[in-house]
């Protein structure tokens, strides 16, 4: 009788038993007769069939036991050696540089020391210079940023500065870079429009100063635009005053200490000149036509060295027969015999 026949069968009451004596139950027994032994094969194949039904499932419970606890164990490594790692790394470690020292003078140092030319700044990273202190940066964003003595500043980002304290000046260069910088004081907002400008943060107020371009200095609901030759004064009650100023001078020259790297091998008379002209705030004027005809062709050979900008004139253009001399904000190109004529 099939399993599913058993089931449909209803169950036998237990009142017919009853109607059964032992001498019949005992003829039920004595007729029945004992089963077939199994075959030895069939018995055989069946145990086989089992043990292997029996392995793989163990085999599987242990493989899926063992890959949890490989898995566990490698996702633990990963995590500890990530924590080591972090602990082993130095502040802002892993930050994108806004800007590389390039140039040095006196003591210029990070909250973790001080630090040497070739260094990065990292953003969010600070830096200070000391009582007799200058440095030059080169941007992330583009420009040359240079701080003088007693400065401290942040770099907020590749194109925003907090400055706490001191003078800072941008030359972004003659082309437009990609990102304006922003220069946060406690007084205003300084924006760059590309130019030439020293920002100084004072215990009072905040000084804007242009020597070419344009900049932008906001105070609350103010907001004026400084050219070429003028001075923003921005007060703690968020006034603003300009006057006039001159582009070059005394009050300029901290920048020459650490002004960017010049190579004067290969270049020519022209670029030269270009470049003395944006580091002193002086106008180039040529005694005659034909001198700055071929200033353009004109090679340079050797090296300024250690030079600051304002003394380069006097070794660069006897090399070339030519001579300089200061007039009123100009610095005039002549040959050497235009002296002998004119005495």
């Amino acid at each position: 009788m099939s399993e599913q026949e058993s089931r449909k069968r209803p169950a036998l009451d237990i009142s017919v038993w009853n109607l059964i004596d032992d001498e019949e139950m005992g003829r039920w027994i004595q007729t029945a007769r004992p089963r077939h032994a199994v075959p030895i094969e069939r018995m055989m194949r069946a145990k086989s069939i089992a043990r292997v039904s029996w392995k793989g499932r163990v085999r599987k419970r242990n493989w899926k036991s063992w890959t949890y606890r490989v898995g566990t164990a490698a996702a633990i490594a990963v995590l500890l050696a990530l924590i080591l790692q972090q602990r082993s790394l130095p502040p802002n470690a892993g930050q994108s540089p806004a800007a590389f020292v390039e140039r040095i003078e006196g003591d210029v140092r990070t909250l973790e020391g001080p630090v040497q030319p070739g260094a990065s700044i990292p953003n969010g990273g600070d830096l200070k210079t000391g009582p007799e202190g200058y440095a030059g940066l080169q941007l992330q964003s583009g420009g040359f940023l240079r701080l003088s003595t007693s400065t401290q500043l942040r770099f907020i980002s590749s194109n925003r500065i907090f400055l706490r304290r001191g003078t800072i000046y941008l030359d972004s260069g003659p082309r437009k870079v990609l990102h304006a910088l922003q220069i946060e004081t406690e007084v205003g907002l300084v924006k760059e429009i590309g130019t030439q400008f020293q920002v100084t943060q004072g215990a009072e107020s905040v000084e804007l100063r242009v020597r070419e371009g344009q900049v932008t200095l906001e105070t609350g609901s103010d907001r004026q635009t400084a050219v070429k030759g003028i001075e923003l004064i921005a007060m703690k009650d968020k006034s603003i005053v300009s006057q006039s100023i001159p582009v070059y001078g005394q009050e300029w020259d901290w920048i020459l200490k650490v002004s960017p790297a010049f190579s004067v091998e290969g270049r020519t008379l022209d670029e030269y000149l270009e470049w003395v002209s944006r580091e002193t705030g002086l106008k180039i004027w040529y005694a005659d036509e034909s001198l700055a005809k071929s200033a353009p062709q004109i090679i340079l050979h050797g090296s300024i060295g250690n030079l600051k900008a304002d003394r380069t004139p006097s070794v660069i253009l006897a090399a070339c027969g030519l001579r300089s001399r200061n007039s009123e904000g100009l610095l005039i190109v002549e040959r050497k015999h235009a002296e002998a004529a004119n005495q």
